[in-house]
């Protein structure tokens, strides 16, 4: 993402802000920790964008690189999975977050979930959201039809 292609004001004249995200990183590496890793897995990150995007590693003026154990560290993801619950098959759709739980719906009347955890995960930004506000407002509109 580039967010300076729509908005310049984000940096200086002629130059761009750039967010990377590689995903899938575990979060114990077989060798060595990220604490120690991190910048030698950064540099390979930017290595393989420069494959497509040539001169792209010189262009970087400065970086924030985020690990899953800082995720896990700073906003209490567990293992650093930005999807809350692991997206495979026995975690999807009806079954998303856990069986029973899907719909938006918490077993507790009025209270609703939404966010990377819910359906359809967190790498489709907003969805969850917009579809647990639809649940809501169904429930609320019911609600005054009785």
């Amino acid at each position: 993402m580039t967010p300076t292609a729509t908005d310049p004001t984000l940096a200086p004249s002629g130059q761009h802000t750039v967010t990377v995200w590689a995903q899938w990183h575990p979060r114990q590496l077989r060798d060595g920790d990220w604490d120690g890793r991190r910048d030698e897995v950064a540099d390979g990150i930017v290595t393989a964008v420069d494959r497509w995007a040539p001169g792209f590693g010189q262009t970087v003026i400065d970086r924030f690189v985020q690990t899953p154990l800082d995720l896990e560290r700073e906003l209490g993801l567990l293992g650093g999975n930005i999807m809350h619950v692991e997206t495979e098959l026995d975690a999807m759709f009806s079954l998303r977050p856990l069986p029973g739980w899907a719909g938006y719906r918490a077993p507790y009347p009025g209270v609703y979930l939404c966010g990377a955890s819910t359906h359809p995960g967190g790498g489709v930004w907003g969805a969850s959201g917009r579809n647990a506000a639809a649940v809501v407002i169904r429930d609320l509109t019911r609600r005054r039809r009785r």
